[in-house]
């Protein structure tokens, strides 16, 4: 007994790499379909008979076409059973109706089989003294001598409700599989267990009766593997090219055969796609179920540029072949061209090769084209630890993080898996522009100079002068005490173009919970405490950083999930970014041993317009001490930040 036919293919390419394969990376993944067809046959008996062993040689009961006794006739006679005398019903179905129908049977997989019969009357509920076996066929000269019936495998009906006129169905796949592996006929007999039994009781049956066989046929299946050195098996434009001329075909068969899987071979054939014409046609030796089989195509039969077809029967037993499993490839030995790596003008920064340019969050993109008209991907690596795969003609969009040398490495992946570097691209992020750094240690007078050689800020008054952040260590370290709206600190031009990158960074220590301005440039930005219901704190107030967006005059305000220690020195950070629509802060405290953390982000539009507004320190109700303000045209790097919360006075 056969079953369908399971196949696992792969074309083997030795030496492939399995990085050069994205879908390779999960080794060892599978991906399985089967179409499963259920088939139901249905027949009804070729021939039949009744045999009697008190006329062993009689052959009246062929085609009988009334009911038959099965058991002990106990003298009565009657249903054409003579006295003292034992009879059996034999039911012969043949081929199943057709030699197709019987093809299907020794392929396919047995699900089920139940043989209908029509209980004419049961006299003691004999019924449950029958049983039903494998039986030789059926023909005009079938007695009693020549239908043997087979004690080996056999169908006992105990459990059938006892009377007569009633339809039975028998489950009889046992003894069909029986039949079938041992090349017996389709005939079911039907006799008495004990046949010497005169109390035993007998049940009669009719001429009619019925087979029905559920059968699943399994279509050819391609289970696909994916490994370090295979190609997937794919029919269509999106067939997998190899770069061998000489590959190997490998096919795992399988069935289900009852009761035991048995031995199959394979039948290789390979086409030329373009011609149609078949090029190699061979057939392996049988193995066991579960076995791979492989065959190398032949030298001299694939080309370059060729396109070609593999597939993989394996013969059935009822002598046909199973379907084909159709995978198609392409020919591919020449290697792509060198990847050329291209800096794309109209980004925020030129990334050009051996240059320095923009800096830390400054966006830039490059453009990668390689000759050949198969190429698959572009596979990129930063030294920065980006990386990953675009497809031809797509940017690659690079987002720095930091300042400093920055190596790109681009291969070129054809649809083979060949692969062709580029020369290493070196190129150098810039250093953000620091536009103002004030330190205000002058701790007399009404002017503060910028560490930068810039604008001077000019004090309101000369009495603003106190401690600063550094002052326990440092007697000579002050800052700008700030306790009404008259107190300020004033550029007299504006200080940082609003419309780019834009950094403010102070180290403030508050007086008080209250909240105010802090440092603004007019109506671009503004550092401050806000008390507000959209403060994510528990007192409802937190620092606050508002910029001027892209939509009119309007204004934007991120509230941020940290809030002012009165007595503490308070790093605090905001960023305007418009290359990546967002304003971020961030925050750390002298009193506690942190990095800076990210505090609040919100998405912006970019602005195009500035109010040409000077730089303002104070000017508002909130009362503090501000000490080491910086405004950077461009944006820190995390190392940078993280000078500043640690005390750090330089840029």
């Amino acid at each position: 007994m056969v079953a369908a036919l399971t196949l696992s293919g792969t074309l083997l390419v030795p030496g492939a790499v399995a990085a050069e394969y994205p879908e390779a990376m999960a080794a060892g993944a599978t991906a399985a379909s089967a179409d499963y067809e259920s088939v139901t046959l249905s027949s009804t008996p070729e021939t039949w008979t009744a045999v009697r062993s008190g006329a062993p040689d009689d052959v009246t009961g062929f085609s009988f076409d009334d009911d038959r006794f099965v058991g002990q006739c106990v003298g009565e006679g009657g249903a054409g059973c003579g006295a003292d005398d034992v009879q059996r019903v034999v039911y012969d179905f043949g081929d199943l109706g057709s030699p197709d129908d019987l093809a299907d049977l020794e392929d396919g997989v047995i699900r089920s089989a139940y043989l209908t019969v029509n209980v004419m009357e049961d006299q003691d509920c004999g019924i449950r003294n029958v049983a039903v076996h494998p039986a030789t066929a059926v023909t005009e000269s079938s007695t009693w001598a020549t239908s043997n019936l087979y004690t080996s495998a056999f169908t006992r009906l105990a459990d059938v409700p006892c009377g007569g006129d009633q339809e039975v169905r028998i489950d009889v796949a046992d003894i069909l599989k029986y039949s079938l592996l041992r090349d017996r006929p389709l005939s079911f007999g039907l006799k008495a267990v004990d046949e010497d039994c005169r109390g035993c009781g007998r049940a009669s049956f009719g001429s009619e009766a019925g087979l029905d066989v559920v059968l699943d046929m399994t279509d050819t299946v391609t289970e696909r593997v994916l490994a370090s050195a295979s190609v997937p098996c794919v029919v269509g434009d999106d067939r997998p090219a190899i770069r061998l001329l000489e590959p190997r075909m490998s096919a795992v068969l399988t069935n289900d055969r009852e009761p035991f899987p048995t031995a199959m071979s394979a039948i290789f054939t390979v086409r030329d796609l373009t011609t149609g014409a078949e090029i190699q046609r061979t057939e392996t030796s049988p193995k066991a179920s579960g076995s791979p089989h492989t065959v190398t195509i032949n030298t001299g039969l694939l080309a370059h540029g060729g396109n070609y077809s593999w597939s993989v029967q394996t013969p059935l037993p009822s002598g046909r072949v199973s379907e084909a499993v159709n995978c198609e490839f392409s020919v591919d030995i020449v290697p792509p061209g060198v990847p050329t790596i291209t800096p794309v003008e109209g980004y925020p920064a030129l990334y050009e090769r051996s240059a320095t340019s923009g800096g830390p969050y400054v966006p830039g993109a490059f453009s990668l084209s390689a000759d050949g008209d198969d190429i698959a991907y572009f596979r990129y690596e930063f030294s920065t630890g980006a990386r990953g795969e675009i497809l031809p003609g797509e940017l690659l969009e690079f987002l720095p993080e930091a300042s400093g040398a920055v190596q790109l490495t681009v291969r070129a992946v054809d649809d083979a898996g060949s692969v062709a570097v580029a020369p290493t691209y070196t190129f150098f992020v810039g250093l953000s522009a620091t536009v103002g750094r004030w330190l205000f240690n002058e701790g007399t007078g009404v002017t503060t100079a910028d560490e930068t050689a810039g604008e001077n800020l000019t004090l309101s008054d000369a009495s603003l002068w106190g401690p600063g952040y550094l002052a326990e260590i440092d007697p000579a370290d002050f800052g700008l005490v700030l306790d009404s709206p008259a107190d300020t600190a004033a550029s007299s031009r504006q200080i940082v173009d609003p419309t780019g990158v834009l950094t403010v960074s102070a180290v403030v220590n508050p007086a008080d919970a209250g909240a105010g301005r802090v440092v603004s440039q007019g109506s671009d930005f503004e550092l401050a405490v806000a008390t507000s219901p959209e403060c994510p704190t528990a007192t409802g107030t937190c620092w606050a950083f508002t910029v001027a967006t892209g939509v009119g005059a309007e204004q934007t305000t991120v509230y941020a999930d940290a809030e002012p220690v009165p007595g503490v020195w308070n790093t605090v950070t905001a960023i305007r970014n418009p290359y990546v629509g967002d304003v971020r802060m961030y925050f750390c405290q002298s009193d506690v041993a942190e990095a800076p953390r990210r505090v609040a982000q919100t998405a912006v539009d970019p602005l195009g317009v500035e109010s040409g507004a000077p730089l303002v320190v104070g000017g508002s109700d909130w009362s503090g001490t501000v000490d080491h303000l910086r405004i950077l045209a461009g944006a820190p790097d995390a190392r940078g930040m993280l000078r500043w919360c640690n005390g750090s006075t330089g840029s």
